[in-house]
């Protein structure tokens, strides 16, 4: 009995994949989870690595950092890269490392199963050692253009932030600067250095 069930446990069960001959909404994505950590882009599912440590650790920094100020005077939500949200288009759900949502826009139904449905106020992305720096300025457009008002784009190996804004642009700050929440997070802010500390 115990040659059997090593057996069984060592079978390999294949689960659908998403499917390649036609667009996928948003919907069907968030139905699916054995698909793996995905994004959707323009109907078309990008699966996504696991991040190096470097790029989690710096993400959890920064996640603890917003989401105490946060928190602690009832700002609104900040959420992990395990939350997408949905793009005007309606065919694309991207899931930034780190974002934030005022409390004033987050609906009172928003369902457990749901993504946000529409851009967060803030995002923040880190640049993982496999990044193209041209795809995360991309993707750091592209929020932009959703109707994210405030992103920054962490490049570790050179310490940097870059700020994106609607209509303005790009800033880099560098490791002696410091970063701010703008009008989006008022009052918040945060060293460059201190996101690399360690």
């Amino acid at each position: 009995m115990g040659h059997a069930m090593t057996t069984m446990l060592e079978t390999p069960v294949r689960l659908p994949e998403p499917p390649t001959d036609r667009d996928v909404t948003p919907e069907e994505l968030l139905a699916n989870p054995h698909w793996g950590r995905c994004e959707l882009i323009n109907g078309k599912v990008i699966h996504m690595s696991p991040a190096g440590y470097l790029h989690g650790r710096i993400g959890a920094r920064l996640l603890i950092s917003v989401g105490q100020y946060v928190e602690a005077r009832k700002l609104g939500a900040v959420c992990t890269a395990e939350t997408g949200f949905r793009f005007p288009d309606g065919k694309t759900v991207r899931a930034p490392d780190v974002m934030f949502v005022s409390a004033a826009r987050i609906p009172a139904d928003l369902s457990r199963r749901s993504y946000l449905p529409f851009a967060p106020d803030f995002a923040i992305e880190v640049v993982s050692w496999d990044d193209s720096f041209k795809d995360v300025t991309e993707k750091a457009e592209s929020f932009i253009a959703a109707g994210v008002k405030l992103v920054w784009v962490v490049e570790p190996e050179e310490q940097r932030v870059y700020i994106y804004r609607p209509g303005r642009d790009v800033q880099r700050v560098d490791s002696g600067g410091m970063l701010s929440g703008e009008d989006v997070i008022p009052g918040f802010e945060l060293a460059v250095a201190a996101i690399f500390a360690g």
